[in-house]
């Protein structure tokens, strides 16, 4: 049995002999005669077989890591492709403020997609400037130009239909359900990114009407505020539809009503 396991392990037995004794040798399948010493056999394996088990283990952890790249790649080119293959980002041509009848639901996935971009590209330019990234009149200012070079693919009489809705009744009330939203979410929601991106949702209605003016000469604009809505009740079935669309809920708009 002692030569099975010899012959199967790595551990090689150290042999010791006791004076005066004859014992079975393992290794040479005969006798040795016990003259010198007493006879021991020592299981602890040397430091050199205990280094290359360390080896080998490292070295099936880098295999294994090998093999894992190509599937990673995999993924991330097949993410990247599904990107790429979605469908196309909204513009302010989705939201038909250019017709005869705007629909709010479109207006305010309109809106959240530039929240949501504008973030990301103030976050990027201010990388490096964690003062600047605070300063919102800085912000403001970025925001707009973005909507400057979102309108300047659209024509005088589109944007003269844009500002009418906005600056009239329909875009009043408009931005009187976007402030109640923004205060109920403010006094509901615990998640301070749900609450930034609900205040930026009217900020973002005023920079529009704004950029329209600019878009068609004029400066200096002052924007007037929206209607007087302080009680859910006041909200139409559509007002509620809208915001469900991005994620403002009856829940959050009734839990202070």
């Amino acid at each position: 049995m002692l030569s099975a396991i010899c012959a199967n392990s790595s551990i090689t037995p150290a042999i010791r002999l006791l004076p005066g004794r004859t014992v079975p040798n393992p290794l040479m399948g005969g006798l040795v005669s016990a003259k010198n010493g007493p006879v021991y056999f020592n299981s602890k394996p040397s430091a050199w077989t205990s280094i290359k088990r360390t080896l080998a283990s490292l070295l099936r952890k880098v295999v294994r890591v090998c093999q894992a790249i190509p599937e990673a790649l995999a993924t991330l080119a097949s993410c990247r492709g599904r990107t790429k293959n979605s469908p196309s980002k909204p513009d302010i041509g989705s939201t038909r403020l250019m017709t005869k009848k705007p629909q709010a639901a479109r207006i305010l996935r309109y809106l959240d997609h530039l929240v949501k971009e504008t973030d990301i590209g103030w976050a990027e330019v201010n990388n490096d400037n964690p003062e600047r990234l605070c300063d919102q009149v800085a912000r403001r200012s970025f925001n707009r130009n973005v909507l400057t070079a979102e309108l300047e693919g659209q024509s005088f009489n589109a944007c003269t239909q844009m500002l009418a809705h906005l600056e009239g009744e329909y875009g009043q009330h408009l931005r009187g359900v976007l402030d109640f939203a923004a205060e109920q979410v403010g006094q509901t929601e615990e998640d301070p990114v749900k609450v930034s991106t609900a205040y930026k949702y009217p900020t973002f209605i005023e920079d529009v009407i704004i950029a329209l003016h600019e878009r068609l000469g004029c400066y200096d604009v002052l924007v007037e505020p929206g209607a007087d809505i302080r009680r859910y009740s006041e909200l139409t079935s559509r007002d509620i539809k809208a915001l469900s669309c991005v994620g403002i809920g009856t829940d959050l708009l009734t839990a202070n009503a």
